[in-house]
């Protein structure tokens, strides 16, 4: 098995920097989607599709945030 080599260290912060702003975005997705549901929620009685929306946003943002977390355990 070859050897894996060892990223640079500005390599690693560009990578973190990545990943934070990868979260932030998601997050902030996740706080204006939210707004639209409620809101579209007093005019219509099935929310089964507005909950998978943001079911999937709510997966996205826990895989970025989990690789945050391994990025960060490098830096």
């Amino acid at each position: 098995m070859p050897i894996k080599q060892q990223k640079s260290r500005s390599s690693r912060k560009k990578e973190l920097r990545f990943a934070e702003n990868r979260v932030d975005k998601i997050t902030e997705l996740l706080v204006s989607q939210t707004a639209i549901v409620r809101a579209r929620r007093a005019s219509r009685a099935s929310a089964e599709t507005d909950n998978a929306l943001l079911v999937r946003i709510c997966d996205s943002r826990r895989r970025a945030m989990d690789y945050l977390l391994r990025v960060q355990a490098f830096c």
